[in-house]
């Protein structure tokens, strides 16, 4: 059931209930103003997200027993999470946020995917300028990824918004036909895939 709170914009408030609570620091929104509050187990449903906020709210719930864990806010129309940053201090999981909405905590365990983009293993690709795979991850999203060529890191670069990430042949640390690329993705709770290849390349320096 909701309940509705008063917030005089003037003060601080702290709401408990059941294992989260909700954090408000003076001067979050422009004017006092009710905001419903309902909240179970997992569950910390604020209303719906159309109130601007001038300050981030804070997000308290009971730490899960189960790892990967992470908070999120629900879409109003399709319920679908979106991730939101985050941090595991003690016994709880502690997000903030400028949004109004419904927050639950939820599990990732589904680890990010790797895809190469005009390439194959084994290939060769002298005729390639740059090195794509797209990077993906449906639930919390890519935090970070590192690549290497023969066990030397290289930079790859976003290059749109689906995911795509390219390295430029012209960075060269290629000095050999024959050539292992790596590639570790992790998502923002700690899922890591990882993706290795051989791949040969036409060079004009001499190879040992």
């Amino acid at each position: 059931n909701y309940k509705n709170f008063f917030i005089n914009r003037n003060k601080k408030y702290i709401l408990n209930q059941h294992n989260s609570s909700l954090h408000i620091e003076k001067e979050t929104f422009y004017n006092n103003l009710f905001i419903k509050k309902n909240s179970n187990s997992d569950i910390l449903d604020l209303g719906s997200d159309t109130v601007p906020l001038l300050k981030s709210i804070k997000i308290k719930f009971k730490k899960p027993d189960y790892k990967n864990s992470y908070i999120g806010i629900a879409n109003d129309k399709s319920d679908k999470l979106s991730f939101v940053s985050s941090t595991i201090k003690e016994d709880s999981i502690i997000a903030f946020s400028k949004r109004l909405g419904k927050y639950i905590v939820s599990r990732d365990t589904i680890k990010p995917t790797i895809t190469p983009l005009g390439f194959n293993k084994n290939d060769w690709i002298s005729n390639l300028n740059y090195l794509k795979l797209q990077v993906r991850d449906n639930q919390t999203g890519i935090k970070n990824y590192r690549a290497t060529i023969n066990n030397k890191w290289i930079l790859m670069e976003p290059f749109n918004k689906n995911g795509v990430i390219r390295y430029n042949f012209n960075d060269s640390v290629i000095d050999k036909s024959k050539n292992v690329f790596k590639i570790e993705v992790s998502d923002n709770v700690g899922n890591t895939s990882v993706f290795e290849t051989i791949f040969y390349r036409k060079t004009n320096k001499f190879e040992k």
